[in-house]
């Protein structure tokens, strides 16, 4: 017989569970890739509305609220909620990458330096900045401060990955695909890594290739639409109009006017 999966009690993950104020995200992870992930929607919209009555909401729920948006991709939301919280190594940390999705690079880059200085993993904080910088066309610079730490973090999957990064930029396909296959040997579910490969596998027309790593990709929150978007569209090319259809429809479920993806979708029900 089949395993039942145990369920998990999402309330009290979200409420007494201090793991997501150290970083933890292991909790919220597993429920969000398994069966019960509306509830903690529900969850997470019942708690922020409790916080938002509150004159001075407690700052570990606040936080808490925060990164479950993240997690779950509501970017807007995770966005209005940390910047309700002051310097946090975890908090300033998470906004960052909110920052960085909704393409405000400079923001990011100033939140990683604010949570290397309130305590978080300085190296990582240093990698994820060369990344805001690049992205703001800064390559040289860039690539001066990945190479300033390569000594501490040449062995980390994100340094090769932001290096990849950096030969992609310089057109060196086969060198940045070089390094985004170090980083997913080092991360099997590094997420940034995984879409970048499989982009470059569609690219050349090798589907199968390019499906099994989004799917890779998307094993492990945080999800990123771009990922979804473009396995719901492989999958739609191979007459796979289920699993599609699921991909569209979990975009709309984080962005309900998702243009692009409420398009798809109509295509495949008519």
């Amino acid at each position: 017989m089949d395993q039942v999966q145990e369920l998990i009690d999402v309330r009290k993950v979200l409420r007494e569970d201090s793991s997501l104020e150290s970083g933890n995200l292991q909790p919220i992870q597993e429920i969000i890739a398994g069966s019960q992930v509306s509830d903690l929607r529900n969850e997470v919209a019942a708690l922020q509305t409790e916080i938002e009555s509150q004159e001075n909401a407690p700052e570990n729920l606040t936080i808490r609220v925060g990164i479950c948006h993240y997690l779950l991709g509501n970017h807007p939301a995770a966005d209005r909620v940390l910047s309700n919280v002051g310097s946090h190594r975890v908090a300033s940390y998470y906004h960052a990458k909110v920052l960085s999705s909704q393409s405000d690079h400079s923001g990011a880059e100033k939140k990683f330096e604010e949570a290397a200085s309130a305590g978080a993993d300085s190296i990582d904080c240093t990698l994820q900045r060369a990344g805001e910088i690049r992205s703001l066309g800064n390559l040289e610079e860039a690539e001066n401060l990945l190479r300033s730490i390569a000594k501490d973090a040449a062995g980390r999957a994100e340094y090769c990955y932001q290096m990849g990064c950096i030969f992609s930029d310089r057109a060196d396909t086969y060198a940045a695909i070089e390094y985004f296959e170090r980083a997913v040997d080092m991360d099997a579910y590094h997420s940034s890594a995984l879409f970048r490969l499989a982009a470059e596998n569609a690219l050349r027309g090798n589907d199968d290739e390019a499906i099994k790593l989004y799917e890779q990709s998307l094993s492990k929150p945080p999800f990123y639409l771009g990922a979804m978007m473009n396995l719901g569209l492989l999958y739609e090319d191979q007459e796979n109009y289920a699993a599609a259809a699921f991909c569209f429809r979990r975009v709309i479920d984080i962005q309900p006017a998702h243009v692009r993806a409420n398009l798809y979708l109509k295509d495949i029900d008519a």
